[in-house]
């Protein structure tokens, strides 16, 4: 009897390959089988988990991470293929780029057509410090998938646990390099990671808040207390370690601390929805807390009213592009490998504002579109909830919903 022989790195490829290009549908995540509110004996909450997802059977957590490594590298060379200049003026859109930014991002570009990633990231070292953080990520330790502890006004204060974690990941790298070439790079990929893994929390926890929001606690079997020292503690764990002054506001007024949060980002993002009247020609629906679709010369799109489009702008960011929905994923692979080039270089290329800039293009975005998933989960488009989870580029975010 004959038996097949499966070669699995390749099954895994095509799996991905198939969710980037034609984008999986197993993307759509019930609140139900997202969540679970834990109670006590008496029925009082203790803690709302982030349920790992059991939709994707074929890939390990490390998987992902790869794969994204493997997509700045492609994306690299795409950036060389096309030169430098070239890749700018066909796929950037810099139009609203302050002049002194956008000569930064050429100089960007020479690096980034010159000075190869791909040996950086196949260092031994920093696929194993990347591996540390994956493997945290799903440790019962770390507590990553804690998204609210209503009666527990200090539990995300300061986690020491969570910083051992970075700190053990990110001394492999220095140790290993030392100041060799790709130190410093090596070093912001495992900070980066860090920190996505981190916004994977904030992700769920904007996707919580639209179905809140929309259906109220009831359909959760929240009372309206309950709700709001929820929301109390999600806003609670976004506080900087740092601002000492802002968490004991927020214990203070923990019953009603989260609930103004709340409706200071929904009153932000309605202030910038009346001070931005040509952002559609016509407009259409408020979605959620804080997006608001439309079209604009005959093309549907969806952008973010609380996120700026970056920080020297007030204009709302896009969200969600109907007609090039690979669009905004396309843009932030290269954003990032843009930060990556900037510690690339042996002698320093661009100005110190340009890496805060691009970071701002991005990064707050992404974390507020857990709403924008909520949106599209809930209404059963799966084809759109795939692409604003792919667009994430946080395979922290990815590896959660089975793309």
């Amino acid at each position: 009897m004959r038996h097949t022989s499966f070669h699995w790195p390749l099954i895994k490829v095509l799996i991905f390959s198939l969710c980037i290009n034609d984008f999986c549908f197993a993307s759509v995540r019930t609140f139900e089988n997202t969540f679970k509110i834990e109670r006590d004996s008496s029925g009082k909450i203790g803690k709302i988990i982030l349920l790992k997802s059991s939709q994707n059977h074929f890939l390990l957590e490390s998987d992902y991470m790869q794969h994204f490594l493997d997509e700045l590298v492609r994306r690299q060379n795409e950036v060389q293929s096309q030169g430098a200049s070239h890749f700018i003026e066909t796929e950037m859109d810099l139009g609203d780029w302050p002049d002194n930014i956008k000569k930064d991002q050429y100089a960007v570009n020479r690096v980034l057509n010159k000075v190869p990633l791909e040996p950086i990231l196949k260092k031994s070292n920093i696929k194993e410090a990347l591996n540390i953080l994956v493997v945290g990520s799903e440790s019962d330790e770390f507590n990553f998938r804690v998204i609210a502890v209503p009666y527990d006004s200090r539990y995300f204060y300061a986690s020491e646990a969570a910083l051992k974690l970075f700190l053990k990941a990110s001394s492999l790298v220095t140790f290993a390099t030392g100041g060799s070439f790709g130190a410093s790079a090596g070093l912001f990929l495992v900070q980066s990671a860090f920190n996505m893994l981190l916004e994977r929390r904030i992700y769920f926890q904007n996707y919580f808040l639209y179905y809140l929001e929309k259906y109220g606690p009831e359909k959760y079997g929240m009372t309206k207390t309950e709700a709001n020292l929820v929301k109390s503690s999600i806003y609670e764990s976004r506080i900087k370690f740092w601002d000492i002054w802002e968490k004991n506001r927020a214990r203070v007024d923990w019953e009603n601390y989260g609930q103004k949060k709340f409706l200071d980002q929904a009153i932000a993002s309605e202030e910038r929805r009346k001070s931005d009247k040509d952002e559609f020609t016509i407009w259409g629906s408020r979605i959620g807390f804080a997006f608001h679709d439309g079209e604009t010369s005959g093309y549907k799109r969806i952008v973010n009213l609380f996120n700026p489009r970056n920080i020297l702008s007030e204009k709302a960011s896009p969200g969600y592009e109907y007609n090039l929905p690979t669009g905004l994923r396309t843009k932030r692979l290269f954003y990032f490998l843009s930060q990556l080039a900037v510690r690339l270089s042996p002698v320093p290329v661009v100005s110190d504002i340009y890496d805060h800039f691009v970071e701002s293009l991005y990064v707050p975005q992404r974390q507020t579109e857990g709403g924008l998933y909520g949106y599209f989960c809930d209404t059963g488009l799966a084809q759109e909830a795939s692409v604003v989870v792919q667009q994430s580029i946080n395979p922290f975010v990815v590896m959660e919903v089975g793309n």
